[in-house]
């Protein structure tokens, strides 16, 4: 009998009422549970120009979080990507009005260099990605600054996007809190002669209110992935994503600059509360093309070619709330305008492997350059302006009593350039094998950069090296000691709008890292471990409230990580951060000397266990605990945030509806709806989000 393919409509009515119908369909057919599965250690995850490697053969500590465990957690913000991560705190929130950004090993990542798609930086200013694009995420924490020149010294986060495979079809339906629903289609094919050419598309929807009062969101997402054999030596590949992501009425930051340093910080509320001016909003849109085309020279010599280019537009209106007393008292400021970027990159690069005597080597060459153009409404025409009278105590809002104001924005958007940046580099690398065991990686960038604001009439730019060695030790197959050394260079930034130098282009940071670590692979578990320094030039808010680089920061600190297969029903996952961050090389007589650095915990941890369910086949669980410990505010450590830990739990179930394979799932976040303070990482702070509720449907075809 031939079966017609359902529509979308169809597919989600169907699946909401055939509860009773999936229950009685008969098949012998096996079905694959698909739940938090042990990561290997021989999985491939990309490390720059270094290429491609096995987890267990990269001298860096290296995550790599599948498509299965994706669609398991039902991933849609960057706080629930990393439940299960002790190294990365979340600093923003999914619909706040600042993008969502985190941090590894206590060092924020920016929002140009930091974060990459297949490999190649892209801007990523609204922080969230269509996640239901991604075949996984791969992060290397650390300093990076050889294999992806300019970047922030916490470490890279990689996008993967879903790439084409065999014919498929899969639609996907969904609700999450408050009463936001989803669609979602993925299809792939592949043709040609011998399947030498693949497509595959995905495209996204969802509409609905928010958990924050007043809140909305709106987004359509698209993504094309396109390879091909052109001949047996020349391979093409393209990829496109878009995101047009709208949110109204987004979750507002509150500041202390205005708070007496003595004063205590307000008991924070419920995550549902949204004390931002009726009218705000983020909209958002976010354009990525990428192509590559690699030329296999020989056996083993390859020549690749990569360009990518984004456009992000930005719109928005934004509340930034300053707390005035312990009482929850707060003076509310708007801050009106619009924001675009062009980003556009290239690489051209030789890799080859050849033998000198018993010595083998893998060689790494190539150049790269990227420019980054952003525009913004300049002032005056960049609306910043109080809503409420300083003067006046009875016009302000109140934490635990709020009345927002409305803000109807009479912005005219008449964008100028206002900065540019542009990167040039060279880079070469050799990994030298010395028999079986030994390793010697040896790599070295140079790199020319240029920054200019047009905002505040100035202009850097300068040159440097950045240099890279790692030792690898193997006694055995599944055994890696290694050592590495790293030098990095970060882009210093803009100055945000709540510092009184507000616009300021901000020259470079060098950072240094050391990291001694070890990984094991064993048949039903692996574990590894990681001992690091890392040494930064230092950036912060002082008391006058003027954002400046000053001497350097410290992080040293240690990162375990266990999986363990207990039998072919329970998993378990445990990793734990221990971290001392301290300010240090001041200016004479700087008030800070000694100090915490602001926003890094002592000690993070992450617990997650799976459990196949033996007697209902099909059936997974999965519970999680993650232990965010206490951090200061800010770099005078004025207040120190107390600690929290947030658990989730999440269901699955594979059946079958029509003779087609179908996956329900189910994921609670915040199970105990705590209540807690976040922090932006610099000085800002953020309610918590509460509990939430995603359910979701999923029929292959």
């Amino acid at each position: 009998m031939r079966y017609q393919n359902p529509t979308p409509l169809a597919a989600a009515i169907a699946l909401a009422l055939a509860g009773p119908a999936l229950a009685a369909d008969d098949t012998t057919e096996t079905i694959t549970v698909i739940g938090r599965q042990i990561q290997a250690l021989d999985s491939s995850v990309d490390n720059g120009v270094l290429g491609s490697a096995s987890i267990l053969d990269t001298p860096f500590s290296v995550v790599s979080i599948s498509e299965e465990e994706l669609q398991a957690h039902q991933v849609s913000n960057l706080e629930t990507l990393f439940s299960r991560d002790a190294s990365v705190s979340v600093l923003g929130g999914a619909y706040s009005n600042w993008g969502s950004t985190m941090s590894i090993r206590g060092l924020a990542l920016d929002y140009t260099n930091s974060f990459k798609i297949n490999g190649l930086p892209f801007s990523n200013f609204t922080g969230e990605m269509p996640y239901e694009a991604l075949e996984r995420v791969d992060v290397l924490k650390g300093a990076t600054g050889f294999m992806y020149g300019f970047a922030a010294p916490g470490g890279i986060v990689n996008y993967v996007t879903k790439k084409a495979r065999k014919d498929s079809l899969s639609l996907a339906a969904g609700y999450r809190t408050d009463n936001i629903f989803n669609t979602q289609l993925d299809v792939s094919s592949r043709f040609g002669e011998a399947d030498r050419f693949g497509l595959r598309a995905n495209l996204g929807y969802e509409d609905g209110d928010t958990f924050t009062d007043g809140g909305h969101i709106r987004r359509n997402s698209a993504a094309l992935a396109f390879d091909g054999k052109l001949t047996p030596e020349l391979t093409w590949t393209v990829d496109l994503l878009y995101q047009d992501r709208d949110v109204d009425n987004v979750t507002s930051w509150f500041f202390t600059s205005l708070l007496d340093s003595d004063a205590d910080l307000p008991a924070t509320v419920d995550g549902s509360r949204n004390l931002s001016a009726k009218g705000s909003f983020e909209d958002s849109q976010t354009l990525v093309g990428m192509t590559s085309l690699a030329w296999q020279l020989a056996d083993d010599w390859q020549l690749k070619a990569d360009y990518s280019h984004t456009e992000n537009n930005t719109r928005w209106v934004k509340t930034l709330n300053y707390l005035v007393n312990s009482d929850g008292d707060l003076r509310v400021r708007v801050y009106d305008q619009a924001f675009d970027t062009d980003f556009d990159t290239g690489q051209l690069m030789l890799s080859g492997q050849f033998a000198t005597g018993w010595l083998e080597h893998n060689l790494v060459t190539g150049v790269s350059y990227q420019k980054t153009t952003g525009y913004r409404t300049d002032k005056p025409q960049k609306y910043v302006f109080w809503l409420t009278d300083p003067s006046d105590p009875s016009t302000f809002d109140n934490l635990y009593n709020p009345n927002p104001q409305r803000y109807d924005s009479q912005f005219v958007e008449n964008n100028e350039k206002g900065y540019f940046v542009r990167q040039r580099s060279s880079f070469l690398s050799d990994t030298l094998s010395f028999g079986q065991h030994w390793q010697l990686l040896l790599g070295l960038r140079h790199i020319q950069y240029e920054s200019v604001s047009y905002l505040a009439a100035s202009n850097y730019s300068t040159s440097a090296n950045t240099p890279t060695a790692a030792l690898m030790f193997k006694p055995w197959q599944d055994t890696t000691f290694y050592g590495s050394y790293v030098e990095a260079l970060e882009e210093g930034g803009i100055v945000g709008d709540s510092y009184a130098n507000a616009d300021q282009m901000l020259d470079p940071l060098k950072s240094k890292q050391y990291e001694l670590g070890v990984k094991f692979e064993r048949e039903r578990w692996f574990a590894s471990a990681a001992l690091f320094r890392i040494e930064k030039g230092a950036a912060y808010g002082n008391s006058d409230n003027v954002y400046v680089q000053d001497g350097q920061s410290r992080f040293e600190g240690i990162e375990l990580d266990g999986h363990l297969r207990l039998d072919d029903n329970w998993s378990l996952r445990a990793n734990l951060m221990k971290l001392d961050s301290r300010y240090d090389n001041r200016a004479p007589g700087s008030s800070i000397q000694g100090n915490d650095v602001e926003a890094t915990p002592d000690w993070q941890g992450a617990l997650g266990l799976s459990y196949r369910v033996h007697a209902i086949p099909g059936l997974s669980l999965d519970a999680g605990a993650k232990y965010y410990g206490k951090r200061y505010l800010n770099a005078a450590n004025n207040w120190r945030l107390p600690d929290y830990t947030l658990v989730d739990a999440s269901a699955s179930y594979q059946t079958r509806l029509w003779q087609r394979p179908l996956t329900l799932r189910a994921t609670l976040t915040n199970l105990t709806d705590k209540r807690y303070w976040s922090t932006d990482g610099t000085g800002g702070l953020r309610i918590g989000e509460p509990r939430q509720l995603a359910v979701n449907a999923s029929l292959a075809f």
